[in-house]
């Protein structure tokens, strides 16, 4: 019985081993695929910081709208309308409305449609 067992044995390791030797090949095939996702992530995250410090730059350099009625910088845009005491308001020319989170007061400034708040 015992030379059985030994064969019993010598078959189950063999067998064990080739199931071990398959687990370790996924494993390493999983672990590069993941390296793969990790460095492609660091790439695009590298590239995003990129992005995100030239349009803080860009943002610095544009002209900061104050409320007309306090002086405070911290307005909200609530809308565009159309200024009937403006002769250009038939031509579509519109206005941009801020709200000031100071006094509540409404401030309007130029409005192009094609760039954007002016």
């Amino acid at each position: 019985m015992a030379l059985f067992d030994l064969l019993q044995r010598l078959i189950t390791e063999h067998g064990s081993s080739e199931i071990l030797k398959n687990h370790l090949e996924l494993v390493r095939s999983e672990c590069t695929r993941l390296q793969q996702a990790l460095d492609e992530a660091r790439q695009q995250n590298q590239s995003q910081a990129e992005q995100i410090r030239l349009l803080q730059q860009q943002l610095q350099v544009l002209p900061r709208r104050t409320c007309h009625h306090c002086g405070s910088t911290d307005i909200t845009h609530c809308g565009n309308i159309k200024d009937d005491a403006d002769p250009f308001s038939v031509l579509g020319q519109m206005q941009a409305r801020f709200t000031c989170t100071q006094c509540g007061q409404e401030s309007r400034y130029p409005f192009d449609a094609y760039s954007g708040l002016s």
